[in-house]
């Protein structure tokens, strides 16, 4: 496999709710395959977010970062 191209950065802080529909877009829903979803937690309080990610463990295209403490979306990007 050739090296992805893009890389798309899916910051998110305590939004297990909304979260496997986001994945689903990104990585269900896409005709191109040479990418790198980047799901970065901002140290959510609670651990609901991982058993959403679990469905996804299959997918390479993911990766997961947590932080170690809550610094702000703006924070995460680049």
């Amino acid at each position: 496999m050739t090296a992805s191209r893009v890389t798309i950065l899916l910051a998110h802080y305590d939004s297990a709710a909304y979260l496997a529909e986001a994945l689903n877009a990104l990585l269900g829903a896409q005709d191109i395959e040479r990418f790198k979803l980047l799901l970065v937690d901002d140290a959510t309080p609670n651990d609901d977010w991982r058993e959403t990610i679990a469905l996804f463990r299959n997918d390479g295209r993911l990766a997961v970062l947590r932080n170690g403490k809550n610094v702000g979306t703006y924070r995460l990007l680049p």
